[in-house]
């Protein structure tokens, strides 16, 4: 009876910790780099103060993730090979993406079921600047700038 006891315990702390980590600690993404292509003079005025966004096959509410996105940039989504259906792509203009985070407790739109569990990450990331546009390739995962300020310090940091 007490070896149970025991054992119960023992797994109630291991799961306890797996559960504390997810929500706690931030998710760092591997990437790579897939095509880059030359800043061009004219953006669209949309995209102007934005230094990163992602393509992906999600239906997210406020902000869209569509590869017809890409045209806002100057680029031609029908000349790439996107796959969404495996992978996000992560766009940056006019910086090189350093790093990629996503924690728990940078999210929207919650899930209705499991409860609490999130449907969009928020993504932190760090840029370095640079002359170009650069599409890199993550595993498949819902995360977009934050639409409420897309240069917020919390969220985009820049490295000479």
């Amino acid at each position: 009876m007490k070896g149970k006891r025991k054992l119960f315990i023992i797994a109630a702390i291991v799961l306890t910790i797996v559960v504390l980590n997810s929500i706690f600690l931030e998710h760092r993404y591997n990437f790579t780099e897939v095509y880059s292509f030359d800043k061009p003079q004219e953006i669209s005025e949309e995209m102007q103060n934005i230094f990163w966004f992602s393509v992906s096959d999600y239906e997210n509410g406020v902000i869209s993730t569509s590869p017809e996105r890409l045209r806002d940039i100057g680029i031609d989504p029908s000349k790439l090979e996107l796959d969404t259906s495996k992978y996000t792509y992560i766009v940056t203009i006019g910086c090189d993406l350093v790093s990629l985070k996503t924690s728990f407790w940078h999210c929207t739109l919650r899930k209705e079921f499991p409860p609490f569990m999130p449907k969009e990450y928020i993504g932190t990331v760090l840029l370095k600047e640079s002359d170009k546009i650069k599409i890199y390739r993550i595993r498949k995962t819902n995360v977009v700038y934050n639409y409420h300020g897309s240069n917020d310090p919390k969220y985009v940091k820049i490295i000479k």
